[in-house]
C-alpha cells in the first residue's frame, strides 16, 4: 500500500463513501442533486489525484515527468471510484431500495423537463415519460459496471490528464559542455 494512487484511491472511496451517507442521512433527495454531486465529486477526485501525483514527486526526488505523473493520478481515480460504485450498487440495494423508485422519479421529471424545454408538446412529455418508466432506473450490476468503464474515460481521464499536467516537473536538463 506504499503506492501513493492505491493509497489516495482508498481515501478518495471512504471520503466518496461518507458523503453519500451523510448526504442520505441528511436528505436522500441530496442524492440526487447533480450540482452538488458534480462540485463534490469532482473536487475530492482533484484534491486526492493531486495528493497522490505530489506525493509521487516527493518519492522521485522532487521530479515527476508528465507520464510518471498519469499513473498514481489516475489510479486514484480507478480505485476511488470503484469503491464509489460498490458503495452505491450496496446502498441502492441492500441498505436502502427505495432509492431505486426515488431515482426513477427523478429520471422522470428530467425527461419532463427536457421536452418542455425544447418545445414539446404534452404528448411529446408523455411519451418520454413512458420511455422511462418502461426502461426504468435501477442500480443493477449491469448499470453500475456500465457507469463504472464510462467514468473512467470521463471524467477520469480527463481529469488525471488535468492533474497530472499540474503536477509535473520534469527534472533539469543537463548541460551540454
Amino acid at each position: 500500500m506504499n503506492s501513493p494512487g492505491v493509497q489516495n484511491g482508498i481515501f478518495v472511496g471512504l471520503v466518496m463513501i461518507v458523503y453519500n451517507l451523510v448526504a442520505w442521512f441528511i436528505n436522500a433527495e441530496l442524492l440526487f442533486n447533480w450540482v452538488l454531486a458534480l462540485v463534490v465529486g469532482i473536487g475530492l477526485y482533484v484534491f486526492f489525484m493531486w495528493r497522490a501525483g505530489n506525493a509521487a514527486k516527493i518519492e522521485n526526488g522532487g521530479y515527476l515527468t508528465f507520464k510518471q505523473s498519469l499513473k498514481p493520478t489516475f489510479l486514484t481515480y480507478v480505485i476511488g471510484s470503484l469503491i464509489g460504485v460498490l458503495f452505491t450498487y450496496v446502498l441502492y440495494n441492500f441498505i436502502d431500495p427505495t432509492l431505486n423508485d426515488m431515482m426513477l422519479e427523478k429520471a422522470i421529471e428530467v425527461a419532463e423537463k427536457m421536452v418542455k424545454m425544447f418545445g414539446g408538446n404534452e404528448e411529446a412529455v408523455e411519451q418520454a415519460i413512458a420511455e422511462v418508466e418502461e426502461k426504468g432506473a435501477s442500480m443493477t450490476i449491469g448499470t453500475i459496471v456500465q457507469n463504472y468503464l464510462v467514468g473512467l474515460i470521463f471524467p477520469g481521464f480527463v481529469l488525471a490528464l488535468i492533474v497530472s499536467a499540474i503536477v509535473k516537473k520534469n527534472p533539469p536538463e543537463e548541460a551540454v559542455v
